[in-house]
């Protein structure tokens, strides 16, 4: 009588004396369990042993693979450019038959009825202890890692952003998006160049700071704003993100690095034109302000003319000339094509000079303003930015008093913060409305456009700082701007915490 298999199938005498694991029950209750693939193959190719690991591995039943020789299956082996060579069963038949082991071989099984590859890691063993000699295949079934690693690959060359590895100096690996990013012909343009030589310099000790992060405490680096050259030579405003990630075994940081050069355009092109817009909106007033001094100018020289020069014309004359001469310069700042050069600023002074361009206007509209502010307020931004802001938080606040009213600007010193309040008595806006402000188009005054705040905004995050917004209807609204101060330590600019 024959016995039977571990799974009730008829076996061959040969079968119960494999040499491979002897007749050791234990041995072979364990080749029967464990999650590897096992198939034993005799001298003339024919199967005769598979667990239940190898059948789901091959998806095939225990039956079609006892029916069906290994040579017979449509291997393929995967090439490290994923090219697929067919017939790959042919070296690994000729290495076993020459008495070698095959270790981890990538190959791939044609699966007829699934239409689909497995993915499969074979390592093979040839047992010559007897005169048939046998065969030991184990078989991991790495389908899911291998699509898993098609799919990130589909995803990373298909992606819009540029998606970059270093090594914490140089470049490892760049997606295609990345390499026409910086205008490189290929790979190899940029494989193994430090990553420093296309980024700005300015940005150089903080991206050292945040590799270290990212590499050490493998923490997610934040998303900033640089500045970066291709390789010819041209200047890119991004977004880049830093990622752990690993890459042979070694940790690695993974950019996602986004182009947002046009963006920044817009954004200039929108604050230029908003600018002009208030500066056309405030011509009339400012046109107002410099008829009294020249009025009073022609009078005086009509009475020098008459009676002669005196220290107390002259005096008056200057101060006159001079109020004339700081309005022009407020108009230029106005019209000043819009570059963005941070230094260190007094607070105090900007309002100051942005309260008395604005308070012509404001008497026009039979509204007052009144200043009060901190001293030693100093914060690193860009002047004509800042001047720009107070400008529309000031107009708008006047706007918003038809009848008039008072408008109360004020700025104080709060946890490293210089903090700006714009307050109105006007009538307030319905709180549904407030987390809409600064969308463009969206307003709350008839004819306007809703750019003046979303500029607002946009100067504020060049600034780090924070805006925020709190009204009552029928009692105004104010709004509050947060700004990291700077303290001097040494003569080098620093946060003032």
């Amino acid at each position: 009588m024959r016995s039977k298999d571990w799974y009730g199938t008829p076996m061959s005498s040969c079968d119960t004396a494999n040499p491979l694991f002897g007749e050791d029950e234990l041995a072979s209750n364990i080749l029967a369990d464990i999650p590897v693939g096992i198939i034993i193959v005799s001298a003339k190719v024919e199967v005769v042993y598979v667990n239940e690991a190898a059948c789901r591995c091959l998806r095939l039943t225990r039956e079609q693979i006892r029916d069906k020789k290994p040579p017979h299956y449509k291997w393929h082996m995967i090439n490290r450019d994923g090219s697929r060579l067919p017939i790959y069963y042919n070296r690994i038949l000729m290495e076993l038959l020459e008495g070698h082991e095959v270790r981890d071989k990538l190959v791939g099984v044609w699966n007829e009825e699934s239409g689909l590859y497995n993915w499969l890691m074979l390592s093979a063993k040839p047992d010559m202890r007897r005169s048939e000699t046998r065969y030991l295949v184990m078989l991991h079934d790495v389908t899911e890692l291998i699509e898993s690693k098609e799919r990130y690959k589909t995803i990373t060359e298909h992606s819009l952003d540029a998606i970059c590895i270093i090594d914490g100096t140089q470049w490892v690996y760049l997606n295609q998006p990345g390499l026409d990013l910086f205008e490189a012909d290929g790979p190899e343009q940029l494989i193994g160049m430090p990553y420093e030589n296309l980024l700005h310099s300015r940005h150089h000790a903080g991206c050292r700071e945040r590799c270290r992060s990212v590499l050490e405490d493998h923490r997610v680096a934040e998303l900033i704003e640089e500045e970066w050259f291709t390789l010819k030579g041209n200047r890119l405003h991004c977004e880049v993100l830093g990622v752990p990630t690993v890459l042979g075994n070694k940790r690695m940081i993974k950019l996602i690095i986004r182009n947002i050069t046009e963006r920044k355009r817009a954004q200039e092109m929108l604050l230029q034109s908003e600018k002009l817009n208030i500066a056309g909106q405030i011509a009339a007033s400012v046109a107002h302000e410099i008829r009294n001094p020249l009025t009073s100018l022609k009078g005086f020289i009509k009475l020098m003319r008459q009676q002669g020069a005196t220290d107390r014309y002259l005096q008056i004359m200057e101060v006159e000339l001079e109020r004339i001469n700081s309005i022009a310069q407020e108009m230029l700042y106005l019209g000043k094509p819009q570059t963005v050069d941070k230094k260190v600023l007094s607070l105090p002074a900007i309002l100051e000079q942005v309260t008395g361009l604005m308070e012509s206007q404001a008497h026009m509209m039979n509204v007052s303003i009144e200043l009060l502010y901190a001293e030693r307020l100093r914060i690193m931004g860009d002047e004509n930015q800042l001047k720009q802001l107070l400008i529309n938080l000031i107009k708008n606040a006047v706007e918003a008093m038809p009848d008039g009213g008072k408008i109360f600007v004020r700025s104080m010193r709060e946890e490293g913060y210089a903090v700006l309040t714009v307050e109105d008595q006007g009538s307030g806006i319905p709180k549904e409305q407030i987390e809409n402000l600064g969308r463009p188009f969206f307003t709350t005054k008839s004819g306007g456009t809703g750019l003046g705040l979303m500029v607002c905004r946009n100067i504020i995050k060049e600034h780090d700082g924070l805006l925020e917004v709190s009204s009552r209807p029928g009692c105004g609204t104010v709004f509050t701007v947060r700004l990291p101060l700077v303290c001097d330590n040494n003569n080098s600019p620093s946060p003032c915490v």
